[in-house]
C-alpha cells in the first residue's frame, strides 16, 4: 500500500525577491499563482518514488481542521498565518517537515511563527513523553533525504513478518530473551508477527509438489558445482513454498529458523536459495530466526533501497578489514537499477546440504554495513567501507574482505550477531531514518 505525503503552502501573504527590491515593502502582498506551482515542484520534485501525494493552500485556521489524511505533511509557511495553525495539523499525530525558502526568495511572518512551534512542540513532547516527529530541512537535497527516511520508517512499520520456526535464542543465548525480541520489535516499531511451526512447514514442504523448471536455477548460476538435479529441484521447490507462504499470511518479510531446528534435519535441506532469490525480488528474508538482525534489515534495505546480505562478520584490527560472510546473498545491487553480480551454487557451508549461493561481489566497490543493538535494538553501528577481494575460506559461501578505516574503533562498538550489508554509501540516509525511529546511529567511516 502506497504512503501519502501532502505538501501545504500555509498562508497566504508575503513579498518575492525582497533583497533586490528598492521600492518601499511596508505592505504584505498575496502570494501570486506562479510563486503556488514553484513551492509545488520544489515538493514534487523532493518525494521518493511510488508515493501517492497532493499539494494544498491552507489560507486560514478553520481550514487547517479540514486537511486530508496522509502518513506526513511538508510544511511551507508564509504570512498571515499563527503558530497554532501548525498545532492543529501537529495533533494528527503525523511527521512535519518544514521547507524554508531563503529570505532573498521570499520574506513573510511566517519565518516568526514556525520557530514559536517548533520551541513549543518539542517542550510538550517532552512533558508528556512522547516523540518529537517535527523536521526541518536545510536545502533541497535535505528534503529529499527526510522525505526518503520517513517513507522508509513508514515501510518498517508497517511491515509484516512471517517467521518459521523459533526465533534466535539471542540476546546473551536466552531463549526467554530471544522471545522478548519479538516482543520489542512489534511493541516498539509496530509491525506484525506471524508464526508458523517449524512442524507445520516440515509438513508442508513433504507434500509439496508443485512442478519446477531447473532450467531457471541452471541458466543462471555462473557455476554448480557437486549439486545433482534431485538438489536443485528441492531448493527450486523450497523457494516457491515459502513465496505462497508469504502471500497466504499477507506477510512481506521472512525469517525462518533453517540452522537451529528440525528443519534441516527432516528434510535434509536448506532454504539458502530461496533467501537469496527473495531478497533479490525485493522480500527481505534472513535465516537463522535472527529477529534483531531482521529489524537491522528492514531498515538498512529500506532505506537504500537496495537488496541486503545478512551476514557475519569476522574483524581484523592489524589491517583494518572485515571478513563478511554467509550463504544467502543477494545478486542484485539495487532496486533502481538491474546491475547483478554472478554467482556459482554450492551447498550450504556448514551443513553440506541443500543449496548454498556464492555471490561474487563487485571488488572496489563501496559497500555500508550494519549491525543493531541485540538487546533493545536502539542504537545501530553504520560502516562504510570497500570490497577488497572474493576469497575462498573455509567458511560461508559468500565471503568478501572489506576494507575499514578503523576495525578496532568498530570492534570496541559492536552491535548485533549477523551484519547487512549492501552496496553504496547510505549511511546518512539510515542515520535519519533511524533518527525517525528512535534508534542512535554510529557512523564509522574515513
Amino acid at each position: 500500500m502506497y504512503m501519502k505525503f501532502i505538501g501545504i503552502l500555509l498562508g497566504k501573504y508575503g513579498i518575492l525577491n525582497p533583497l533586490r527590491v528598492e521600492k518601499d515593502l511596508e505592505k504584505t502582498k498575496k502570494l501570486p499563482e506562479f510563486f503556488y506551482k514553484e513551492v509545488k515542484k520544489i515538493f514534487t520534485e523532493a518525494l521518493p518514488n511510488d508515493v501517492n501525494y497532493d499539494f494544498i493552500q491552507v489560507k486560514d485556521e478553520q481550514q487547517a481542521f479540514e486537511i486530508p489524511e496522509a502518513d506526513a505533511y511538508v510544511i511551507f509557511p508564509f504570512g498571515g498565518i499563527r503558530d497554532r495553525w501548525i498545532h492543529i495539523i501537529y495533533s494528527f499525530n503525523k511527521p512535519l517537515v518544514f521547507y524554508i525558502l531563503p529570505v532573498e526568495k521570499v520574506f513573510s511572518y511566517g519565518n516568526v511563527y514556525y520557530p514559536y512551534f517548533f520551541r513549543d512542540s518539542y517542550e510538550i513532547d517532552r512533558i508528556l513523553g512522547l516523540p518529537h516527529r517535527v523536521y526541518i530541512s536545510r536545502n533541497r537535497d535535505e528534503l529529499k533525504t527526510i522525505l526518503k527516511a520517513i517513507k522508509a520508517a513508514h515501510r518498517v512499520k508497517t511491515s509484516k513478518i512471517l517467521c518459521i520456526g523459533e526465533p534466535l535464542y539471542e540476546p546473551f543465548h536466552s531463549t526467554d530473551f530471544g522471545y522478548a525480541t519479538v516482543r520489542i520489535i512489534q511493541e516498539r516499531f509496530g509491525v506484525k508477527w506471524k508464526y508458523i511451526s517449524s512442524n507445520t512447514f516440515i509438513k508442508r514442504a513433504k507434500t509439496y509438489n508443485k512442478h519446477v523448471d531447473l532450467s531457471e536455477i541452471k541458466n543462471k548460476a555462473k557455476e554448480i558445482i557437486k549439486l545433482d538435479d534431485e538438489r536443485l529441484e528441492t531448493a527450486l521447490k523450497i523457494y516457491y513454498l515459502l513465496k505462497e507462504l508469504i502471500k497466504e499470511n499477507n506477510a512481506n518479510v521472512l525469517t525462518i529458523n533453517c540452522l537451529f531446528s528440525n528443519i534441516l534435519q527432516e528434510l535434509q535441506t536448506t532454504p539458502c536459495y530461496a533467501l537469496s532469490r527473495l531478497n533479490d525480488e525485493g522480500i527481505p528474508a534472513v535465516c537463522e530466526a535472527d529477529v534483531t538482525t531482521l529489524l537491522d534489515m528492514l531498515i538498512t534495505v529500506y532505506a537504500s533501497e537496495a537488496p541486503g546480505f545478512m551476514a557475519n562478520p569476522y574483524i581484523f584490527p592489524d589491517g583494518d578489514h572485515i571478513l563478511i560472510s554467509h550463504c544467502t546473498s543477494p545478486t542484485l545491487h539495487s532496486f533502481k537499477e538491474n546491475k547483478r553480480d554472478e554467482f556459482i551454487l554450492y551447498s550450504h557451508f556448514e551443513s553440506k546440504k541443500g543449496v548454498g549461493v556464492k555471490v561474487l561481489k563487485k571488488e572496489d566497490s563501496t559497500v555500508t554495513i550494519t549491525g543493531i543493538s541485540h538487546d533493545k535494538m536502539d542504537e545501530m553501528m553504520v560502516i562504510v567501507g570497500k570490497i577488497v577481494k572474493n576469497t575462498k575460506l573455509p567458511t560461508c559461501r559468500t565471503q568478501i574482505v572489506v576494507k575499514v578505516s578503523n576495525a578496532k574503533e568498530i570492534l570496541e562498538n559492536y552491535k548485533g550477531r549477523h551484519w547487512i550489508i549492501v552496496y553504496g554509501d547510505h549511511s546518512e540516509i539510515i542515520k535519519k531514518t533511524n533518527e525517525i525511529l528512535g534508534i542512535e546511529t554510529k557512523i564509522i567511516k574515513s
